[in-house]
């Protein structure tokens, strides 16, 4: 592990060398195979997120938004198009604050949604107890 998520410095060293992808990496290699054109390159699964595992990435405020604008400006520097990964991720549950576009702008001060959290489903997940009763019992009999 390179860093807490309480230990900033840290943190913030760990993702500049993450997000420096665009450039050392990315654009390096274009380059490398097909000349210097300025080729417009894309990143089509772009997240604030600082792990792959959801319980170990940094939930705090600051540390997505170093995430993004690291990420960003890298992506700028070396002319790359970064798409979020989703607009918006009902339920996402705690990886919607670093995968869902909405939620992060929102998490960030970003939109002018004051009340409601934009990734708050509409559809209620909890059933009633007349719901339940009604539940036939499933078995996977239809695959025998």
């Amino acid at each position: 592990s390179n860093y807490t998520c309480n230990d900033v410095t840290a943190r913030r060293d760990a993702l500049q060398r993450c997000a420096s992808w665009a450039t050392h990496v990315f654009r390096k290699l274009i380059n490398e195979y097909c000349g210097d054109t300025g080729a417009q390159l894309m990143s089509g699964e772009f997240s604030t997120s600082t792990h792959y595992r959801v319980r170990h990435a940094c939930q705090s405020e600051d540390a997505l938004r170093d995430s993004y604008e690291y990420q960003s400006e890298a992506a700028r520097e070396a002319s790359v198009n970064l798409f979020y990964w989703s607009y918006r991720m009902p339920y996402g549950g705690l990886a919607k604050n670093a995968w869902s576009f909405q939620q992060l702008m929102y998490e960030l001060g970003n939109t002018n949604v004051n009340e409601v959290r934009p990734d708050v489903s509409n559809v209620p997940c909890e059933r009633t107890n007349e719901e339940e009763d009604d539940d036939e019992i499933v078995t996977d009999d239809w695959l025998a």
